[in-house]
């Protein structure tokens, strides 16, 4: 006769007279849905024993089964939704990705060469997009000579697509598999010297292909004295410019989608190049934005010949030395004069917190891709000693900053005391 029942979905224990042993049955689930009853023998000659020795049973009944797990994800991945890889994108988008404008079209590209990929090879599912075919993509990229950088940013790209998706399509994690990074990983670009620097300004003034003149001179200045990127630089609008503050404030669309906004002291060939220009309310450069808008790279071929022309190189190496694949993207390029800022700021005694208010970007991302280890122990350049830690309105003297300070501090019916005690 069966003996006691357990709690109810723990199967029974019963003694079985005609066998002389203690017997434990439980029901199970098969993989295709049926239920079965199980029954198994046990060694216990008691039943306090027999008990003790069904529990074992159970906790090895419940651990997971590898083949009853692999068929359970292959049953749901069989039953979700298709996923055409010609409608990833449309999708992705609908999950309203908070990056910006500019990185949209860099993951839109790098799903498109992707999808390109595939369907040559008969592939044109997500779903049956594997960790093998993840990794043999990334490997046709790496011959065909892309720099480290490159490799990393499609993998993330294309890692962030299909994480985004994975919940609704049961897609798997395909793309984290894969190596993080190639190695020789060159970071940033290089910053120019103070010899130079002098050089560049130089052919600002000099360049007979630069007109109008006094734009170029600002947007070079912008770059290399305030640290905007050349399409913040080229796009950016009067509001922008507080001069009664002496800084800057302004979103760059590279961080447009997350919110973040960069505050930087206007110094002193800022506010000269800023003051030959007519004020208004629209843009600051309102020639270059137009040429910008047309195509970016009408203005960042001239900036880049002039940054490679004061360095007096591009910064690719000779010969085809592993690294020459690395760096296939010249050293020296538009974003030098950024780079260049940021190592003067870090001189003149800016924290790694400090650059990330200038620049927009994390402090470690400020501190790892805009500060050259080496140029960093010299002195800062004359213009960059004005930039004073933790204070981003000190573009003027330390004193009138201090003053300006004091004052916030003040009741405004002393301000009113000590500005008639002046007059008078």
């Amino acid at each position: 006769m069966p003996g006691k029942r357990r709690t109810k979905g723990k199967g029974t224990i019963y003694y079985a007279a005609d066998r002389g042993k203690y017997m434990f049955q439980w029901t199970v689930t098969d993989p295709d849905g049926r239920r079965r009853l199980v029954t198994k023998t046990l060694a216990a000659t008691t039943r306090k024993e027999a008990a003790a020795e069904a529990k074992t049973v159970e906790r090895e009944v419940q651990a997971p089964d590898k083949a009853g797990l692999l068929l359970a994800v292959a049953r749901i991945r069989r039953d979700a939704a298709p996923l055409p890889l010609a409608m990833v994108w449309r999708h992705f988008v609908k999950s309203k990705p908070t990056a910006g404008p500019g990185t949209l079209r860099n993951y839109e590209r790098a799903l498109s060469d992707f999808a390109t990929w595939a369907e040559g090879r008969g592939i044109r599912q997500a779903g049956d997009v594997s960790g093998d075919t993840a990794a043999a993509y990334l490997e046709d990229l790496w011959q065909s000579g892309i720099s480290a950088n490159t490799h990393t940013y499609r993998r993330n790209a294309l890692g962030l697509v299909w994480r985004t998706l994975a919940r609704r399509f049961s897609l798997e994690d395909v793309w984290g598999r894969t190596p993080r990074q190639r190695s020789g990983y060159r970071e940033g670009h290089k910053p120019l010297t103070a010899e130079q620097t002098a050089h560049l300004l130089q052919l600002v003034e000099t360049d007979p292909r630069l007109e109008p003149r006094a734009e170029w001179r600002a947007l070079v200045a912008l770059q290399l004295f305030g640290g905007l990127r050349l399409k913040d630089a080229a796009t950016l609008e009067w509001p922008a410019v507080d001069t009664a503050a002496g800084v800057i404030r302004y979103t760059p669309h590279k961080t447009r989608g997350k919110g973040k906004a960069a505050v930087v002291p206007i110094l002193p060939p800022v506010a000269a190049a800023l003051g030959a220009l007519p004020r208004s309310t629209g843009r600051i450069l309102p020639t270059l934005a137009a040429l910008y808008e047309r195509g970016g790279w009408r203005v960042d071929e001239p900036v880049v010949e002039l940054v490679q022309a004061a360095a007096g190189t591009a910064g690719r190496p000779d010969g085809d030395a592993p690294a020459q694949r690395v760096a296939r993207r010249a050293a020296y390029a538009a974003h030098s004069l950024r780079t260049t800022f940021a190592t003067q700021a870090a001189r003149a005694g800016a924290t790694a917190l400090q650059l990330a208010v200038m620049t927009g970007d994390s402090a470690a991302t400020a501190a790892k891709y805009y500060v050259d280890a080496e140029l960093i122990r010299a002195a800062p350049l004359p213009d960059f000693r004005r930039l004073l830690p933790g204070h981003a309105d000190a573009a003027g003297e330390p004193e009138r900053a201090q003053l300006r300070k004091l004052a916030d501090a003040l009741p405004l019916s002393a301000v009113r005391r000590v500005l008639k005690l002046l007059e008078g």
